[in-house]
């Protein structure tokens, strides 16, 4: 399921006109030049996705009304309802550079239902344990893992991203996407959510309600003589904006990534 929005600078255009003139001292020797220079702009768009991800499901057909019954059948959950320990689902979020080249990372926010950031360390390592990213399809939707076989498996892309250590916190990781995030590149964080086969109740209920919020962020790469520097850069712009202009100019929201996952009866997202 497809939902975002657009971040940063809109386009603009700046004309400058310039008159080059050369005039001689008899009024009948006189000529002129005029050189108008264009400049725009560049713009900057990213988004994040995940295509494989169904958050909604279908609803229910009950019947319809008198004039039209309907099919009587039942509908789907969506990719995270339902979910026993032994369940994989395909989850991946994506982020595009749709238009120009930036600096690019993704923030991941672990939060409980009520979207406070979750910082017991126990609870916090039982809810990474189910986000594993895996190459070619190795982990299959609709097969089981045990702990130790997920293990192998990196949380994210680790090819694509890099955890910033000194900017992450408990609950609040900071994926800064190595090298310049060109026009037209996509980039998976992660690829599956995964319930191990061995969590019992002990786990499950730890675990609780939670919910993952992922948002991406990019600022133009160009002036910039690192990522580094340009990151310092928009931390110190966003630190001085209101909150609503900081979704406006600054984020993509992946609104996918509070989806609901319901393990063993017990929901584990926000209701």
């Amino acid at each position: 399921m497809k939902r975002s929005k657009k971040i940063l600078v809109g386009t603009l255009a700046i004309c400058t006109v310039a008159a080059l003139g050369i005039s001689g001292t008899l009024a009948f020797l006189t000529d002129s030049e005029q050189v108008t220079n264009h400049f725009s702009m560049g713009d900057l768009d990213i988004t994040i996705d995940e295509p494989h991800w169904d958050d909604d499901g279908t609803p229910e057909d009950d019947g319809g009304t008198p004039d039209d019954p309907g099919d009587d059948t039942p509908g789907t959950p969506g990719d995270g309802e339902n979910l026993t320990p032994g369940d994989t689902r395909d989850k991946d979020p994506t982020v595009s550079a749709v238009e120009g080249d930036s600096y690019m990372r993704v923030v991941m926010m672990v939060e409980d239902a009520d979207g406070n950031v979750i910082t017991d360390e126990t609870r916090l390592n039982l809810i990474l344990q189910t986000i594993r990213y895996a190459e070619d399809d190795a982990l299959k939707e609709g097969t089981g893992y045990s702990i130790d076989e997920i293990s192998k498996y990196k949380t994210v892309n680790e090819t694509l991203y890099t955890l910033d250590t000194k900017k992450s916190t408990a609950g609040i990781y900071y994926y800064n996407y190595n090298g310049i995030f060109k026009q037209g590149s996509k980039a998976e964080l992660f690829s599956d959510a995964v319930i191990p086969t061995d969590w019992n109740h002990a786990e499950v209920t730890t675990v609780g309600k939670y919910q993952i919020v992922l948002q991406a962020q990019a600022i133009q790469s160009a002036g910039f003589s690192s990522s580094a520097a340009a990151f310092a850069a928009m931390d110190e712009e966003i630190s001085a904006m209101p909150e609503s202009i900081v979704d406006q100019n600054y984020k993509t929201v992946d609104e996918d990534s509070d989806s609901i996952f319901t393990i063993a009866g017990r929901t584990v997202s926000p209701e």
